[in-house]
């Protein structure tokens, strides 16, 4: 007799071109978005990466030739108000010195006067060499004329120096007198070896190769130039060299091969860029990036940097990878939809709720699920009900509050992102010398007593536990989640924290026990946040100079001990940030890096405001 035909041998048919189905109609999608996310992303991170060199490159020939140019514009302003009498040898020797004394940039002054007798200032030992004979400076002519018809200081050069024996940069700058009166021409000499060397630090430190052109044809400062590199020589008598024949090859043919666009990188907003290859075989492929100033002289300075085009290899591979890799997850998970949909056989609407339970992180509730005919389901019903089991002992060691938060910021796994927050660090004094001489019950006993009480009120106030190191914690505000007041609530915070500890440590100390008192430091400023870890172990936290600034707030915090049980140490941003409400004392006192002013948070006055200095 043949036998019944089970009921559900339709849908174990049907079942699977469902499931497929929608999984190519919802994952497909987010994969190829994903590709083309972090293709952008990349291209993305390569622009803004080789920007910022170009930045900090453009930045530090501000850094070297603006300051002279504002020494050289107070000595000719005081001239010009009649505060200063180019005549008056001795006062003109002190303002120039003093100028000399704030630009070690600058070589030397020369005061060329209208009948051409020459004054010169040497920094090197800061004498004065009167009536200098006009044949050391050629153009010294030529400089009064066009002084006669300028208005301003003006860059000219690079020229070779021979009193100095380098190339340097002359700064010339008409003196006009109260009266209206013509009184001569003041040049100031800059050296051009600085920038060489700052170059070669930045190769150095990056890998990179950065580069300072006059034109587009001459190298004004190169690794290579700085002192003590391969093509660093004095008494050559050139102020630069020809890109051409230089001794970089991979600079030497930034011109000369055919510029191909840089594809990798997101499209450049405030330079320009190209990859060539470096020689005819097709390999060896470099990339150039480049920008164009036009203050420093009478052609435009190019500020580029040159690098390897296996250097973005990686990254490029890294989106190749997301894309094959989402392809091939893809496929596997559609193979395992058909073989999964095909061993049910009845609606899995039970499992669904028991999932949906897991997923708002409910595991309390799945403890017995009811079993069925069918031994699938009863299997897959164990599995859940000891995955919940597990999830729960789990959550102990992952917050439930950060879990929920990831998910309802939609974070992505892996993904790291520029935020704004605000960061608190605790430290407990003389800790250690505690903990030494207590059995370590006593100790844990001692910290999760304390911690019970910090760590709900930090969670409260919307901050997230990055992590507890030894008796000390790091929390911060303003992530995962969007948190426009994160500073105002870690004032907040620490303000209840203070309160709590303070009371619990008069309790402590009425019993005769030890109590350690409680440093605090908060600090807001720009961090990076997203996962960071290995397969199977990651941590979401925070990284970034701001983190190092709150640390060394909450130890500089150990100053303020004679003042209270709980001391709070917060910088100028937070305090800004944090906004009325909170009282803040400013302290002069103490000095804190990359900060330019700290103050103690007082929690009793935090009822209003006082925030002054």
């Amino acid at each position: 007799m043949r036998p019944e035909r089970e009921p559900g041998a339709p849908i174990a048919r049907l079942l699977p071109l469902a499931l497929v189905g929608l999984l190519l109609a919802t994952v497909l999608p987010i994969v190829l978005l994903g590709y083309l996310g972090a293709r952008d992303n990349t291209g993305r991170l390569l622009r803004d990466r080789g920007e910022a060199v170009l930045d900090v490159l453009v930045d530090r020939v501000a850094a070297h030739l603006d300051p002279v140019r504002v020494q050289v514009a107070y000595v000719t302003e005081a001239v010009r108000q009649g505060r200063l009498d180019p005549r008056d040898d001795a006062a003109m020797r002190t303002f120039v010195v003093a100028a000399l004394a704030a630009t070690p940039q600058t070589l030397g002054v020369g005061l060329i006067r209208p009948d051409l007798r020459i004054t010169r200032y040497n920094r090197a030992d800061f004498r004065v060499f009167d009536n200098t004979d006009p044949a050391a400076f050629p153009a010294a002519r030529s400089s009064l004329e066009e002084a006669r018809a300028g208005t301003g200081p003006r860059w000219a050069g690079p020229v070779w120096s021979t009193l100095l024996d380098q190339p340097i940069l002359q700064l010339r700058a008409p003196l006009v007198g109260a009266d209206g009166a013509f009184e001569g021409v003041l040049v100031a000499a800059v050296t051009i070896k600085e920038l060489s060397r700052y170059l070669g630090e930045i190769a150095e430190d990056l890998g990179q190769t950065p580069f300072i052109l006059v034109g587009r044809d001459r190298v004004l400062a190169h690794p290579a130039l700085a002192p003590g590199g391969q093509s660093y020589t004095t008494g050559i008598g050139e102020a630069t060299r020809p890109v051409t024949t230089f001794e970089d090859p991979v600079l030497a043919r930034i011109w000369t091969r055919a510029a191909e666009p840089l594809s990798s990188h997101a499209p450049l907003r405030r330079s320009q860029g190209h990859w060539s290859w470096l020689n005819d075989q097709g390999y060896e492929a470099h990339a150039y990036l480049y920008r164009t100033i036009a203050a420093y002289g009478e052609a435009p300075w190019t500020v580029g940097l040159h690098y390897p085009a296996l250097e973005t290899r990686r990254e490029r591979w890294v989106v190749i990878g997301i894309g094959l890799g989402g392809t091939a997850l893809l496929g596997l998970a559609c193979l395992a939809a058909i073989v999964a949909a095909r061993r049910l056989a009845r609606p899995v609407l039970g499992l669904a709720e028991t999932a949906r339970r897991i997923e708002a992180l409910d595991f309390d509730s799945v403890r017995c699920l009811p079993r069925g005919p069918v031994r699938e389901i009863n299997l897959a019903a164990s599995a859940i009900e000891r995955m919940a089991e597990g999830l729960s002992w789990f959550q102990t060691y992952v917050p439930r509050t950060l879990v929920r938060r990831l998910m309802a910021a939609g974070h992505v796994p892996g993904a790291a992102e520029q935020r704004e927050v605000t960061v608190m660090f605790t430290d407990l004094e003389r800790y250690t010398d505690f903990s030494a001489q207590r059995p370590a019950t006593e100790v844990v006993d001692y910290l999760n007593g304390l911690l019970v009480r910090i760590g709900p009120i930090l969670e409260a106030s919307g901050g997230t536990i990055d992590k507890f190191i030894g008796d000390s914690v790091m929390a911060f505000w303003g992530a995962p989640e969007d948190h426009p007041d994160h500073a105002a609530a870690a004032c907040r915070a620490a303000c209840r924290i203070a309160a709590e500890v303070e009371a619990w440590n008069n309790a402590r100390r009425l019993d005769g026990l030890h109590a350690c008192r409680m440093r605090i430091g908060l600090h807001t400023g720009p961090v990076a946040v997203g996962n960071v870890g290995f397969t199977g172990r990651v941590d979401y936290t925070i990284v970034g100079r701001t983190v190092n600034v709150a640390q060394r707030l909450e130890q500089a915090a150990r100053q303020l001990f004679e003042e209270a049980e709980v001391a709070i140490l917060v910088s100028d941003e937070t305090a800004r940030r944090a906004g009325q409400g909170f009282a803040f004392e400013p302290r002069e006192d103490i000095r804190i890096a990359f900060v330019d002013a700290v103050a103690v948070l007082r929690p009793e006055g935090s009822r209003e405001a006082t925030l002054s200095g």
